[in-house]
């Protein structure tokens, strides 16, 4: 389909459309995917935001008025809720969300992948429903989806709640100890002041595109939560999907106010999903070179954390889930990218 000759003479016929970075507002109701804006060629990407919630009444309102407040709105935003008993129902259907009720609470893993799997947009942005977001969020996403097509996969600048000139992280990294970290954690933001390629996106403000979850899936349901984004980001990487840092894709992370309601559970998901995530993605020879380095790393967690790191540890390996198999790049290719 070609743009029509006079793209400054377009209206907007279908206010459903939304404005887009780089749009004044005038974009062709007859090309809902392919339109031009003054003398900007635009293609439209509609991103479908997907959120899991569960008991949220106290994070929601900065995140249903940064959702509000968009210049640039979304495909569509599909919201998971675990089961709530709060007020949390009610205020996503005064906001005019698309709703999945669930009856029980299963988790950030499953409900993520079953909206994953009814989403229309060409890509898929996870939020937490504990964060707040810039206006712009959603017009610099769209950007950066045309201005690096050789990415698929993009990490937010996640700040913290209390000081957003602090990094929560600009996405994952992964170390020779075979475990993944929240890179640039607690450093200024003005240290991070540019795009870079990283490992791989937080689970918490990811762009993914729709072709990435087709060919490698989302999560792994057996997570249930905690380092499923980091089992993804190793997928993801050895397939052969890379992943920019967006520094202008700002997000306000109001971080552990779900998890606390978990309380010890939590620690046992970090630690068996980590095993997880390490045996079924990591190179058999990889794994064979930093044996050390990772058995000194459980030591350490263990000593930190106390046995029940070594019985989650034990978990996983007893319980092991199967084995990823589309290595696409070589271990070398992969081993770069350790810290």
């Amino acid at each position: 389909m070609q743009p029509p000759s006079d793209p400054g003479r377009l209206t907007h016929a279908n206010p459903a459309h939304g404005r887009h970075a780089g749009c004044d507002g005038n974009c062709p109701d007859s090309l809902p995917r392919i339109g031009v804006c003054g003398a900007l060629n635009y293609r439209h990407m509609p991103i479908s935001i997907i959120t899991v919630n569960w008991n949220g009444a106290e994070v929601l309102p900065a995140y249903l008025a940064s959702l509000a407040a968009q210049t640039a709105p979304p495909r569509e935003t599909i919201v998971v809720d675990n089961g709530s008993v709060d007020a949390s129902r009610r205020m996503l259907d005064d906001a005019g969300v698309r709703v999945v009720a669930l009856t029980e609470n299963l988790g950030f893993c499953e409900p993520n992948n079953l909206a994953c799997s009814i989403a229309i947009g060409d890509a898929v942005l996870l939020l937490n429903n504990d964060t707040a977001f810039d206006p712009d969020l959603i017009a610099v996403l769209e950007n950066a989806l045309l201005q690096c097509p050789e990415f698929d996969l993009f990490a937010c600048s996640m700040r913290q709640w209390a000081d957003a000139g602090l990094m929560e992280n600009a996405g994952i990294g992964y170390r020779r100890t075979l475990s993944g970290y929240q890179l640039a954690r607690g450093d200024k933001a003005s240290l991070w002041p540019n795009r870079r390629e990283v490992f791989g996106p937080s689970g918490g403000a990811a762009l993914i595109r729709r072709r990435v979850v087709d060919d490698i899936g989302l999560f792994d349901a057996a997570f249930w939560a905690y380092n499923e984004d980091v089992d993804f980001a190793l997928r993801a990487r050895l397939a052969g999907y890379r992943t920019m840092y967006l520094p202008d894709a700002i997000v306000r992370h109001r971080e552990g106010v779900t998890a606390r309601r978990l309380g010890r559970r939590k620690m046992l998901l970090i630690q068996r999903n980590a095993e997880w995530a390490m045996r079924k993605n990591v190179p058999r020879g990889l794994q064979r070179r930093y044996a050390i380095a990772h058995a000194a790393y459980i030591l350490q967690q263990t000593l930190k954390n106390g046995p029940a790191v070594w019985a989650a540890r034990r978990e996983a390996i007893r319980n092991p889930r199967p084995r990823y198999e589309r290595q696409r790049v070589t271990d070398a290719d992969f081993a770069a990218w350790l810290t």
